[in-house]
């Protein structure tokens, strides 16, 4: 055999080695990586620290999802499980504000390429962001996979905001963008993330500022009245509990023995697994609030 033929079978046995040695996920199907993600969020509080949770559990779900969207980037539930494990490594993983940013940058951009997608996908006339809520919902209908990318896109367009400062979130229009996220989904699917739809629209109500001609639709007592349509919902969410929680110390004096009432109830309910490293830092939070207010 000569030197050619040797060089060439050798080139054969690298190609083949190589192909033989991918790793599983560049190989698998795009539901099997969904699946293999999933059950890498079901692990992610696994060698938590109280509210803190390790790296290495979401970070297999995140690139589990990566691939999945890689493989077939019109798969929206790949799209927005992936923008679920990206807020949940910025929010209970990373301590560095710079790595925050930097990584719900990445969420803002994938939530950006789902929202061009949807707008193919269901011919929408123009702009998502500048359409009127039922005008969406009609032309996408109740479709889960959309009210779910709405929710995870609008976490990582805040947290986003939250660690790029004021001025690049008003350049951005990250509020329209979120409260239109969130009017659509109330539409759509009010009971995704434990009636997250009512939650978000009530967060928005309790801290933007009211301005005339930008957020003339700021309404205070909305604060408080969509949070109680979220527990209408999900009455044992702790998130929402103490949310309402909030908005009533902060504008109704009146309630405050139910906003005590409610922060109590949050501190001291037994946390279950499903949710246990988010259900923690609300914990964390309630304890917090209750020790300032004398408690």
């Amino acid at each position: 055999m000569n030197h050619v033929c040797i060089n060439r079978l050798a080139t054969v046995l690298l190609m083949f080695f190589c192909l033989c040695t991918m790793s599983g996920q560049a190989l698998a199907e795009p539901g099997e990586l969904i699946a293999s993600g999933d059950a890498a969020w079901a692990m992610r509080s696994q060698g938590h620290v109280g509210s803190r949770a390790a790296d290495a559990p979401i970070q297999k779900a995140i690139d589990a999802y990566a691939a999945a969207l890689e493989a077939e980037p019109e798969n929206l539930e790949a799209r927005w499980k992936l923008l679920r494990a990206l807020h949940f490594k910025g929010e209970y993983v990373l301590h560095d504000r710079q790595q925050r940013h930097d990584l719900f940058a990445r969420g803002k951009d994938i939530a950006e390429a789902g929202r061009l997608q949807i707008e193919r996908e269901h011919s929408l006339p123009r702009n998502l962001y500048k359409m009127k809520p039922a005008d969406v919902f009609s032309a996408v209908g109740d479709n889960p996979a959309v009210a779910e990318w709405c929710f995870w896109s609008s976490a990582n367009w805040g947290l986003w905001a939250q660690n790029s400062g004021r001025l690049a979130s008003l350049f951005a229009g990250v509020v329209s963008k979120i409260h239109q996220f969130a009017e659509v989904m109330v539409l759509m699917d009010a009971s995704v993330e434990e009636g997250g739809s009512h939650r978000l629209r009530g967060r928005l109500h309790f801290r933007v500022p009211k301005i005339p001609f930008f957020t003339g639709w700021v309404d205070r007592d909305r604060a408080i009245s969509e949070i109680r349509l979220s527990l209408q919902i999900a009455p044992d969410s702790l998130l929402s509990q103490l949310y309402l929680a909030e908005a009533l110390l902060k504008f109704r004096d009146s309630d405050n023995v139910e906003a005590i009432g409610l922060l109590r109830q949050v501190a001291a309910s037994e946390v279950g697994p499903e949710r246990l490293v988010e259900d923690l830092r609300t914990q964390e939070i309630a304890r917090e609030l209750l020790t300032s207010l004398g408690y």
